[in-house]
């Protein structure tokens, strides 16, 4: 059984898990730098960090960040390791962290991910989100993709 719940950021599976998401970046945009998300990003006021747990195995992560406009927050980090894709699993992170960013009050979620990754790309489609333009430093990057959701 998947159960997904808040976690700290600083612990060794999330550690972990942050790290084979970063490593999942660099294989698929060689020679582009990802935006660094740190544990300590978590520890932020409204901010939230979150692993899911198939049967206390860590499989996949994913955290919330205040974004830079009142009542939006930006969605970092979203991963399922390989061997659990195509599960559902990124569907219960993606449905935890948007539940826990309207317990923290937040009111827009906004993210960004890359076109080589469709099956992100498709995931936030089917769950309501719509592009929007590239924000931050990604402003004219054309292998980023971003998109927000109203909660």
């Amino acid at each position: 059984m998947i159960k997904t719940q808040r976690e700290s950021a600083h612990s060794a599976d999330a550690t972990l898990l942050i790290g084979e998401a970063v490593q999942e970046l660099r294989r698929r945009y060689p020679g582009f730098e990802a935006n660094e998300y740190t544990a300590s990003e978590a520890d932020q006021m409204g901010a939230a960090f979150a692993i899911a747990r198939l049967d206390g195995v860590p499989v996949g992560c994913g955290a919330l960040r205040p974004f830079e406009t009142a009542n939006s927050v930006e969605i970092k980090r979203m991963f399922v390791r390989d061997a659990y894709r195509r599960q559902g699993i990124s569907r219960q992170i993606l449905a935890f962290l948007e539940q826990t960013a309207r317990e923290l009050g937040y009111q827009k979620i906004v993210l960004e991910t890359g076109t080589k990754q469709p099956e992100a790309i498709q995931l936030y489609h089917v769950s309501g989100y719509h592009r929007i333009p590239n924000f931050g430093e990604i402003t004219d990057e054309t292998i980023c993709v971003c998109f927000a959701k109203e909660l």
